[in-house]
């Protein structure tokens, strides 16, 4: 663990995101020339190439939120509700709209543990989101294996960018705070391949203000 430069500290936002990829503080990259993004309140994103989701209602922070986006119809919905109640063991609940489970956290014992219906198998969080170097961007990142395939969470200025596994290719989600709100714009790749139930959860953990390790 780089524990020195771990490029997402935990306990704070500002914490998480302090560094950049491929630029200073003063001249960071733009984070929206990565993905054609929409502004403003969550669309299906059809005509940009990009779906906007937004995490809302912190009730105090995202460990209890609720994530909306797009209905088939164009229309904005509640997705998925994250439910977190320490008093019993500490877990947090990530259910659908329907009610269904889709992920859980619990957060008891001396590491949380992990597990993402049909796509991650029960694990320690550290290990789903283990600290490594990616010689890509020259400094540590998070890597995240979802079915098989990897991928990795870099911080860019208030941003986390996650990228795929293959050299040269653009992010394919990328998660920025907006005041209360975290607005999430994942492409159509990354929805085709299913991650958007992941990303919720990875950003979930990463965002915390929980040590994952």
């Amino acid at each position: 663990m780089y524990t020195h430069s771990n490029p997402f500290v935990q306990g704070g936002w500002s914490g998480a995101f302090s560094s950049t990829i491929g630029g200073d503080a003063t001249n960071p990259p733009s984070i929206y020339g990565a993905l054609p993004m929409t502004t403003g309140s969550p669309s299906a994103g059809s005509k940009s190439g990009a779906t906007h989701f937004q995490f809302t209602n912190p009730n105090p922070t995202i460990l209890n939120s609720t994530v909306v986006g797009p209905h088939r119809d164009g229309t904005i919905h509640q997705l998925v509700n994250i439910s977190t109640d320490d008093r019993l063991a500490g877990y947090t609940a990530f259910r659908d709209a329907d009610g269904k489970s889709i992920a859980l956290i619990e957060w008891s014992g001396s590491q949380p543990r992990v597990e993402v219906r049909g796509s991650v198998a029960k694990v320690l969080a550290g290990e789903w989101l283990q600290v490594m170097m990616d010689p890509r961007f020259g400094r540590p990142v998070r890597k995240m294996d979802v079915r098989g395939s990897r991928f990795a969470w870099c911080p860019s200025g208030e941003a986390l960018l996650l990228y795929p596994q293959t050299p040269g290719q653009n992010p394919i989600a990328v998660a920025k705070k907006n005041g209360h709100i975290i607005n999430l714009e994942m492409s159509e790749q990354a929805l085709l391949s299913g991650l958007l139930e992941s990303c919720i959860v990875a950003i979930t953990l990463l965002l915390s203000g929980r040590r994952l390790e």
